[in-house]
């Protein structure tokens, strides 16, 4: 049962005399268990990524950088509840962790993207724009099943990737990349995010996506803080 939730920006924009934009957003839950589950309990999390985005650093043309981190707090409600998932989509321990450092090339009009560096695989694959209006994290912002079951990276982890996005249409995308496979990057230890090595025991994976999203312009508030097209 969701009590309570929300979500805004609280300096989605600052002055960018060079290109660079900063960004920080903030989400927030109340939530809590009257009936069923292991133990009754309520809890609030939240979750508050900041960092910039630069489009064309130094006259790059059709390049950009994004770099940020998130700072989560608060309690995990599926501690009492027992549940498999978690059930906050807001939730990702109490800690602060580098999360996004990726390059992008865009070329073509814009219609293709090229791009390398660390992120979760969930920025790219699996995911729908009215996701984000869900509260539950056993589907916000990909099934959780990936998660569990796969190397597959959330909001809560990153990894390397390189990879690649074509969009012949607005409604219709290809995208292709390859990832870092690695120990579950929530359960080696506390994660910060700056172990950017690669261990000789890792392996790596890829994903190819077809998409269409028809209407995809109503969701545009949604990805207000994506820096681009890609991610």
């Amino acid at each position: 049962m969701t009590l309570f939730s929300q979500a805004s920006s609280l300096m989605h924009e600052a002055a960018k005399p060079i290109g660079m934009e900063f960004f920080v957003d903030y989400y927030g839950v109340f939530q809590g268990n009257p009936l069923g589950g292991q133990s009754q309990a309520f809890a609030y999390s939240q979750y508050l990524p900041f960092g910039f985005k630069w489009k064309e650093p130094f006259g790059w043309r059709g390049g950009g950088l994004r770099v940020s981190a998130v700072s989560g707090a608060g309690r995990n409600l599926s501690e009492s509840i027992g549940n498999a998932f978690t059930v906050s989509q807001a939730w990702a321990d109490n800690t602060l962790f580098l999360y996004q450092a990726y390059f992008v090339q865009k070329a073509f009009e814009d219609r293709l993207e090229i791009g390398i560096g660390r992120v979760a695989a969930e920025q790219f694959f699996a995911t729908l724009p009215a996701f984000d209006y869900l509260v539950t994290g056993g589907l916000n912002s990909v099934p959780i099943a990936l998660e569990l079951n796969s190397p597959f990276t959330g909001s809560s982890s990153a990894s390397w990737f390189a990879g690649a996005r074509w969009s012949p249409t607005s409604a219709i995308s290809l995208t292709a990349a390859v990832f870092q496979a690695r120990a579950d990057l929530g359960q080696t230890g506390p994660y910060n995010g700056l172990d950017l090595g690669m261990d000789p025991n890792d392996g790596t994976f890829g994903v190819v996506e077809i998409a269409w999203t028809p209407n995809s312009e109503k969701f545009t508030t949604v990805q207000e803080d994506k820096p681009f097209t890609l991610g």
